[in-house]
């Protein structure tokens, strides 16, 4: 392994937040082509109940690829077998998604017409013609997903990263060329033709041998041994994990017009931060963690979870206050165009301001995720997961009729805090992981930054009643001035512990 920037954990989580602004700007490139030629749209949001499986299942086996592949791929690296078990894995991941693709296809219209029974004949075969083009990219998406989590492992972060920018920029050209031809469907479309182009990059950069996948001889090779239980069960959390937006498709009829579409939007805007900086964390500390723990250097373990929950929270508590104060203009200056109207940037505010109020918490609990992975109490995880969706559940049906797709969002956001006030009280108790006492006054401090650079920023504008998009741009940028000042004047040295996980 080359010893460089980019393969310690400061070098990687740098890499892969530049590369996630990178994406998550072309992200939103792709969502401001949405906007403008979909808007708020049954149209659109029957996009996304058709698009919700296939996207939902290449999610899960990627959490999956990763957290089985990368602490085994340490384990065998040391007995030289880690090749051979690149390879098998190619072969299980491959043969798995087959089988799921075909299944779906021959079953699409009995999966569509139970998730939505409800919904007119046209709409349901718009539905599930969207469906059937979007699971193609079932089978490419397991090829990459070992790829990525191969590469990781060997702490090469840039070419997973790099590869996630081909989806956003297909589907963009693909929005602006062929959505007068072919409407909608131009989307998936995109979608499926993006992965083809990022399986053809993974493979040429992790150098991997597709022919070498269906060789005879390697086929009756004795199996290297999994560990099926371990398997099943980050199968069965992975799969738990992302049936949020599933549950909130179920709700289509309850919602108003476009509000499954606001949802989407809104959630865009609510990941962002997530996918940039606690994302981009939690991936470069993983391996690390994993390597420390099978070493049982657990001050060092511990010192890592402590260092990248202190970056967290310099980061997140801010953008909240940023987030549930001026979410409207970001979302006017993204989004408001074409078919996206004032009143539809109104609803999808309400519905951010709602998700932001969990914000902290989930980014948060990104990291206490691992923790578990990590230390093989995958057990526990699946019970918390498992509660989790009978949380959100609850509260959607709760919430639903008074809020409509406010009430979804904020069933999230209960969802979410849930996920990190367990996790933590679990990690406790089970005495995996103490928190840092200095968190809470770190965190203190920067609650205090944060309200009292707010309580300044509206007290110099408050003479101001207009509130333009100019003006709200001022009162954005004075809040994130004052806030880094006052960051600065009471720890001087917090910029370089944040930036170099010091």
């Amino acid at each position: 392994m080359k010893s460089n920037f980019t393969s310690t954990i400061a070098g990687a989580t740098v890499l892969l937040a530049g590369v996630g602004i990178i994406s998550r700007g072309l992200g939103f490139f792709r969502e401001v082509a949405f906007a403008s030629y979909y808007g708020l749209t049954t149209e659109f949001d029957l996009y996304l109940i058709g698009v919700v499986i296939p996207v939902t299942i290449n999610t899960i086996v990627l959490f999956i690829a990763q957290n089985i592949f990368v602490p085994l791929y340490h384990k065998y690296k040391s007995d030289d077998s880690a090749n051979y078990f690149l390879y098998q894995q190619l072969r299980i991941f491959l043969f798995i998604s087959l089988l799921i693709f075909i299944f779906l296809f021959i079953l699409s219209k009995t999966i569509i017409t139970s998730y939505q029974p409800d919904i007119d004949l046209v709409s349901k075969q718009i539905v599930n013609s969207i469906f059937r083009l979007s699971i193609i990219s079932i089978p490419l998406s397991s090829l990459n997903s070992i790829c990525i989590v191969y590469l990781q492992a060997k702490y090469d972060f840039k070419n997973g990263a790099i590869s996630q920018l081909f989806l956003n920029v297909v589907i963009i050209i693909a929005v602006i060329i062929l959505s007068s031809t072919f409407s909608i469907y131009a989307v998936p479309l995109g979608y499926v033709v993006g992965t083809l182009l990022q399986s053809i990059y993974l493979v040429k950069k992790s150098k991997i041998n597709l022919v070498s996948i269906f060789k005879f001889s390697t086929l009756i090779k004795p199996i290297i041994p999994l560990p099926i239980k371990s398997l099943i069960i980050i199968a069965a959390i992975e799969s738990t994990g992302q049936l949020y937006m599933l549950l909130d498709r179920f709700f289509f009829l309850q919602v108003d017009s476009g509000g499954i579409a606001s949802i989407n939007y809104a959630q865009n805007i609510f990941f962002l931060p997530m996918q940039i900086f606690s994302i981009a964390l939690t991936t470069a500390i993983f391996p690390k963690l994993s390597e420390l723990y099978s070493n049982e250097l657990f001050d060092k373990f511990e010192s890592i979870i402590n260092k990248s929950l202190h970056v967290i929270v310099v980061i997140f508590i801010p953008t909240t206050i940023v987030l549930f104060f001026w979410g409207d203009l970001i979302i006017k200056l993204f989004y408001e165009r074409g078919k996206f109207l004032a009143t539809d940037s109104s609803m999808t505010f309400q519905v951010l301001q709602m998700l932001t109020l969990s914000l902290f918490c989930y980014s948060i609990y990104a990291v206490l995720n691992k923790i578990f992975y990590t230390v093989n109490q995958n057990g526990l995880l699946l019970i918390i997961t498992i509660v989790g969706i009978f949380v959100k559940l609850f509260f959607n049906m709760i919430l639903v009729g008074p809020l409509s797709q406010g009430g979804l969002a904020l069933s999230t956001t209960i969802t979410y805090i849930y996920f990190f006030v367990v996790s933590l009280l679990v990690l406790k108790i089970k005495k995996i992981y103490f928190p840092d006492s200095k968190l809470f006054f770190i965190s203190l401090s920067i609650i205090i930054n944060s309200v009292v650079s707010l309580v300044i920023v509206t007290f110099i504008f408050a003479s101001i009643s207009n509130h333009s998009t100019f003006i709200s741009l001022i009162m954005l940028l004075t809040f994130v001035g004052l806030f880094t000042i006052n960051l600065y004047l009471y720890d001087k040295d917090i910029f370089s512990r944040v930036i170099l996980l010091k």
